[in-house]
């Protein structure tokens, strides 16, 4: 919950619980069975989570791993996709964000995210971060 609070801070987005949890999939029999996201859950999954990397989770899909998927990288990814005008939120400030901790996260005229390594995140209008 905090991180969703410290991106919609630092980019200017309004995220959703499920940006991270996708309940309607998660929790829908059509695509789970046996406690594990079936092949259209997953295909599902990904139409949803287009930022999220989800070969490991292909190779066992089970629901107790989901809440262990994302990664640093792929909360970049979401950011990215994001302010490029692919999800549902854009950035309502012209992509003109920095975060209040340092410079840890940073946003320059809505363009790309990515991860530095070290676990920071940066975007700029450029398309390289």
């Amino acid at each position: 919950l905090d991180i969703m609070h410290q991106m919609e801070k630092a980019f200017g987005l309004t995220l959703n619980r499920d940006d991270f949890w996708p309940d309607d999939i998660l929790t829908n029999a059509e695509y789970v069975e046996d406690g594990h996201i079936n092949e259209a859950g997953v295909a599902a999954l990904k139409q949803r989570m287009p930022y999220a990397d989800l070969s490991a989770f292909e190779q066992e899909p089970s629901l107790k791993s989901f809440g262990d998927l994302l990664t640093v990288g792929d909360l970049c990814k979401m950011v990215e996709h994001k302010l490029s005008g692919s999800g549902e939120a854009a950035a309502d400030d012209g992509g003109e964000a920095a975060a209040d901790d340092g410079g840890e996260a940073a946003a320059d005229g809505g363009g790309e995210a990515a991860a530095d390594g070290g676990g920071e995140a940066a975007a700029d209008g450029g398309g390289e971060a």
